[in-house]
């Protein structure tokens, strides 16, 4: 992606190998990363972000009726980014092949109907637009 694509939000509201043996999964605030064999883990920063071409969402291995979504970056490393509502509601709006930008808020604070209060990871999915 070049320094001049410009970006815009999507909305206001099992993992394959890859060809160069990096692969990300963002998932409960953490980071795991996987490269040629070798595991890491981290917390998931607020500011991070993704940038990539969006190739479509993929069955929860754990959750199956539940999708998580993947994203190719330009250095070909694999994101597949975890299930939750602020990406569900923005990523389907989202065709395969779009370039987007996915980047973490950090957690915030949700009322509930019932009055309960619950946090939630928050996202923002822009996608890239014609200059």
């Amino acid at each position: 992606m070049s320094a001049a694509t410009k970006f815009a939000p999507v909305s206001t509201a099992s993992a394959a190998g890859d060809s160069n043996g990096i692969m990300l999964v963002v998932k409960g605030g953490k980071i795991r990363s996987y490269n040629n064999g070798e595991k890491s883990e981290s917390e998931l920063a607020n500011g991070t972000t993704y940038e990539g071409t969006y190739l479509g969402s993929v069955p929860n291995k754990f959750e199956p009726t539940k999708s998580d979504y993947q994203i190719r970056m330009d250095d070909d490393t694999l994101v597949i980014l975890g299930n939750c509502a602020s990406l569900n509601q923005q990523l389907t709006q989202v065709a395969e092949g779009e370039l987007v930008r996915v980047s973490y808020n950090g957690r915030k604070t949700i009322k509930r109907k019932t009055g309960a209060t619950a946090e939630m990871h928050d996202f923002l999915v822009e996608r890239a637009i014609e200059s």
